[in-house]
């Protein structure tokens, strides 16, 4: 069977000469929170997710665009054009493909995440939790994952983990409103094999309780 070693330049070679396209655009934006375009290493190509098809488990399904960054471009791109039509759609999918190809040096270490990350992101997954950004990785190798609940996006959620570091770590956990501003913070112990079901659990029980307050 023939392997191919899964390098940055390798990355660079399947993907940039890609382009996210209108279509792709338009079908995050119609389907809402949570809808997602992945960079699919397994098939080369960019696709498409809506949450109930996203497998946060699976890192060769490399979250390169959420619901929010189309928000965000497709504004951008109606500033530009100055027209609400098709030509809008076209400088969205021009500007989110620039964007995404900037990015691309910190995709390997998205792959190479530890089981422990995983394990935290199928939890969230599991409480209802479903992709607010892509996921960021910061200069002391720290994974942070920001989430939404899909119903009610009125609050952001975030856990930051060690990418790298194996046996049991500690998460942060950060409840935010849409501005950014904190709203709760939270933490605790978790490995591969317990604590994640327990916290994400408890992140959602907290969010739940401020947009109740809200």
């Amino acid at each position: 069977m023939f392997r191919v070693k899964i390098t940055t330049e390798v990355l660079r070679e399947w993907f940039e000469p890609q382009a996210l396209t209108p279509a792709l655009i338009r079908q995050v934006r119609d389907t809402g929170p949570g809808a997602v375009i992945v960079a699919d290493v397994a098939e080369q190509r960019y696709r498409a997710l809506d949450p109930a098809s996203l497998d946060p488990g699976d890192r060769s399904q490399l979250i390169v665009y959420t619901h929010d960054d189309t928000e965000r471009v497709l504004a951008t791109a109606a500033i530009r054009t100055l027209r609400a039509d098709h030509h809008v759609w076209r400088t969205a999918a021009d500007l989110a493909t620039h964007q995404v190809c900037s990015h691309m040096p910190t995709w390997m270490a998205a792959l190479c995440v530890t089981p422990t990350v995983l394990s935290m992101r199928l939890a969230m997954h599991r409480e209802g939790f479903v992709p607010f950004h892509r996921p960021q990785m910061d200069h002391l190798g720290t994974v942070i994952d920001t989430y939404t609940v899909a119903d009610d996006n009125r609050v952001l959620a975030t856990t930051a983990l060690p990418a790298f570091t194996t046996g049991q770590v500690t998460c942060e956990a950060t409840v935010l409103d849409r501005r950014r501003a904190p709203l709760a913070l939270a933490n605790g112990p978790v490995c591969h094999t317990h604590g994640a079901e327990e916290g994400a659990a408890g992140l959602r029980a907290l969010v739940t309780d401020i947009l109740n307050d809200l």
